[in-house]
């Protein structure tokens, strides 16, 4: 890539919590519940071979106000220079699983999971404690066999939450530095040594000389683990960091983390982690063989490994203390932390249902239980469950508004179409029809609401979308789009979310017909045809294209139109030839669509694609989903694909946005919103 300098997070599953580095200077971190990165120091280095300087890698700024406060304690300590290594000479490779930066002598590597997980509620394994150990570990491995000394290997920490103090533990196997009760790095207890001070260079210093009388000063902001690598061979030395949130960390819900079951310590995670440290190493590798993409450009590759870790850096497994047993599985919504955002689920099923499908049927479970309500023309779903481990009470989002036109108004339609899309797609993944079974009548109640907001006079219907709720109160439904403008913002009328609403009949037909229920089916299917024809009425023939409104309101071009396609796709097993007669209608329209659009209309002058050609505000996880759909589905070949990706993959390594690890957002190239964001996972679609 064309930098190696770019936050990445590493985390581990369920715990929102991200071990976040690769941004130059004081720009990572180890963040708990965060919206960003914790923007903390860190030295991670070795001693050169003459032991005349100390080399870290550039993810660090030194504390000059300590220092000076401190001057006549740290004057009289004997310090060897510590230096950054060149920034030109450090090569890094990221990968779904692993994130190595290797600089002369020095190999460090974080090693990540991604693993097919298993159900919590269905049992209590060993591959289930490691797949969920609030840890991730970490790999430092000093060449030393050009060195005629011992030299010291390091990794130094300066923490940033006020409410917690540095300290060094050494307790039973292992070794570590922490802050507070909620954060640490751990090695194991012999191999390692703790130190604290006001500076990395005085900590290394006292453990040159032995001297362990001042290795440890508790008001000294910087922490560190120092070790020993003999000369004339390769060291491979193991820290692991760990996280640790007890007891009822909700308000709305009681909840703690599903984690607390097994570690009630940092020191006990640590314990845990370091033991299963050939197992986490192979968790890592297998990810990168399921999710490596080697037929992907190296761009595509690197993308999709960014989206992995930031979606992970999201995600919360809880208990909830009031249904003693049951799990919440939660993907807060980044940068905004929103909790289970509903226009979020539909698309992170994809990548969900490769690695634990039962995820995606506790969201779904949770917003039938918690998150459905009806408005006057039925039954409907809300926009998320609350914010910041706050949960709203149940029927209500904190985000939806009435009175609204844009930003904040309701998505009742979209997020209905969503669940019935995420309902009918994870049982047909599944084969877990006894679900479906237990939402059989739910899905009749989508149905007449489906059908309610189309129209109420029968002799109208269009199969899409013509009713704003009453919720609105005199402004208008929205779509997950909302930042956008016209072209795809409003939801009545919106060709977009008209073929997502197309795809959702022809699931329930499939629902329906797998329950034998022809009368309902058949009902489907004819909304499903409705639908079709009036999305086929809009087309213009004259420019090849669809306007983004079917009535007309807007005449842009879109990239999403196509996205529904996809549904009916993964449903009917790619298999055309089973496919209901307006798929093959609805394809060869949205061939043409995007040869016009993309020929000049929705095109940056990088290459890389706007989703609206009325609009900057351009989104990597829909130009993903859309990528794939056009070249898997469509079979449409972008005459531009090396540059689009080379301009995808630039924004996200923009000086500008590097900090946020992977973002949704990208006006014109810069990111504008939806920072360290976990929806990137649509890239999953690129390797189906």
């Amino acid at each position: 890539m064309q930098t190696p300098f770019y936050n990445t997070q590493h985390s581990p599953i369920g715990a929102f919590a991200s071990f976040t580095l690769g941004a130059q200077g004081a720009c990572g971190g180890l963040g708990l519940e965060l919206a960003g990165p914790a923007r903390e120091s860190f030295w991670i280095g070795c001693e050169d071979r003459e032991g005349k300087r100390l080399q870290a890698l550039p993810f660090f700024e030194h504390n000059l106000n300590a220092e000076a406060q401190f001057a006549t304690v740290s004057e009289d300590m004997h310090r060897v220079s510590l230096v950054p290594f060149a920034a030109s000479d450090i090569v890094r490779e990221l990968t779904p699983g692993r994130d190595t930066w290797i600089v002369e002598d020095l190999r460090f590597t974080i090693y990540t999971q991604a693993p097919h997980l298993p159900d919590p509620e269905l049992e209590d394994s060993q591959e289930l404690r490691v797949g969920l150990v609030p840890a991730v570990l970490c790999e430092l491995v000093v060449d030393n066999r050009r060195g005629k000394e011992c030299r010291r290997v390091f990794l130094g920490w300066q923490g940033s939450d006020v409410q917690g103090a540095m300290r060094c533990i050494d307790q039973g196997r292992v070794t570590g530095i922490a802050q507070g009760r909620a954060k640490g790095f751990y090695g194991a207890s012999g191999a390692w040594v703790a130190g604290q001070g006001f500076h990395l260079e005085g900590i290394l210093e006292s453990v040159r000389q032995r001297d362990i009388g001042r290795l440890r000063h508790g008001v000294g902001p910087v922490t560190a683990l120092v070790a020993e690598v003999p000369a004339g061979g390769v060291s491979v030395l193991h820290v692991a960091a760990c996280f640790m949130q007890e007891g009822v960390v909700t308000t709305g819900k009681r909840c703690r983390y599903w984690y607390n079951h097994w570690w009630k310590t940092l020191e006990e995670v640590a314990d845990f982690a370091l033991a299963s440290t050939e197992a986490l190493v192979h968790s890592s590798k297998a990810c990168d063989e399921n999710l490596s993409g080697r037929s992907l450009s190296r761009e595509r590759r690197w993308m999709l490994a960014q989206a992995v870790h930031s979606y992970y850096g999201s995600t919360q497994l809880l208990e909830d203390l009031e249904r003693l047993g049951e799990s919440l599985w939660i993907v807060n919504e980044g940068e905004y932390r929103m909790i289970n955002t509903m226009d979020l689920v539909v698309d992170q099923l994809f990548f969900e249902l490769t690695r634990h499908p039962w995820t995606v049927r506790s969201v779904l479970d949770q917003y039938v239980r918690d998150y459905s309500t009806s408005d006057s023309l039925g039954l409907t779903f809300r926009h998320d469950m609350g914010v910041a481990n706050s949960f709203t009470p149940q029927g209500i989002s904190a985000y939806e508004q009435s009175r609204r036109k844009g930003c904040f108004s309701f998505m009742c339609m979209e997020e209905l179409v969503n669940w019935v899309l995420s309902a009918v797609i994870y049982t047909k993944h599944s084969n877990n029809i006894d679900w479906l079974l237990e939402h059989k009548q739910k899905m009749v109640q989508c149905m007449d609401s489906l059908i309610a907001r189309d129209k109420q006079d029968s002799e109208q219907f269009l199969g899409t979308m013509q009713l704003d709720s009453d919720r609105c109160e005199g402004g208008h439904e929205i779509t997950t789009y909302d930042s956008l403008d016209e072209s795809l913002g409003r939801a009545r009328s919106n060709v977009y979310l008209a073929v997502k609403t197309w795809a959702a009949w022809l699931a329930l037909e499939w629902h329906f017909n797998l329950w034998e229920i022809p009368e309902s089916a058949a009902k489907a299917r004819a909304q499903a045809e409705q639908a079709c024809a009036s999305i086929k009425r809009s087309f213009n023939h004259k420019l090849g294209m669809f306007p983004a409104m079917l009535d007309g309101s807007c005449a842009s071009a879109i990239i999403p139109i196509i996205e529904g396609l996809i549904f009916p796709w993964i449903l009917y097993g790619k298999d055309v030839n089973k496919m209901p007669p307006s798929f093959a209608i609805m394809a060869d329209l949205m061939r043409k669509h995007l040869d016009t659009a993309m020929l000049a209309r929705c095109r940056f002058a990088n290459g890389g694609w706007k989703l609206s050609e009325s609009s900057d505000n351009s989104w990597l996880s829909k130009i993903y989903l859309c990528q794939a759909v056009a070249e898997q589905i469509l079979g449409w070949k972008d005459p531009e694909a090396e540059q689009a990706d080379r301009a995808h993959a630039a924004w996200l390594l923009d000086a500008d946005n590097a900090f946020y690890a992977w973002s949704d957002q990208m006006l014109a190239g810069k990111v504008c919103g939806s920072r360290y964001y976990p929806r990137g996972v649509t890239a999953i679609l690129w390797l189906m």
